[in-house]
């Protein structure tokens, strides 16, 4: 009978355990998608003036708005950086676990980068 009952709590322990990692892989993904998307859409912001001088720069200024309006239109909270190479997006969430404990609560950050992108050739340059 205390086997049982052993047993039986134990089981239940594992189905909450599993059911919380679950929720938390679903919000990493989603939280990882939206980082994703959002440097890309900041690698995408490639300065004009350098472009058609040949060279594959970001404008930083753009980039950083480009990735910070991309997450907040995922509903996350993070922060974007960029300079003339890269950019960076950090999002931030918290997961609502389905059987919580007490004071138990599940931040999930994810931090992505990309370098500028162009989806053609550069421009010949005369000269």
């Amino acid at each position: 009978m205390i086997f049982a009952l052993v047993l039986a709590l134990f089981f239940t322990g594992m189905f909450a355990l599993v059911a919380d990692l679950a929720a938390v892989f679903v919000v990493y993904d989603r939280v990882g998608d939206g980082a994703l998307l959002a440097v890309q859409a900041g690698a995408s912001a490639v300065a004009p003036g350098p472009f058609y001088q040949g060279e594959l720069r970001l404008d930083p200024a753009r980039a950083t708005a480009r990735c910070r309006a991309t997450l907040r239109s995922f509903g996350l909270a993070g922060t974007c950086s960029a300079d003339a190479a890269t950019v960076v997006a950090t999002a931030q969430t918290t997961a609502r676990l389905p059987v919580p404990l007490p004071g138990l609560t599940a931040p999930v950050s994810v931090t992505r980068t990309a370098h500028p992108v162009f989806g053609g050739t550069l421009p010949e340059v005369s000269g």
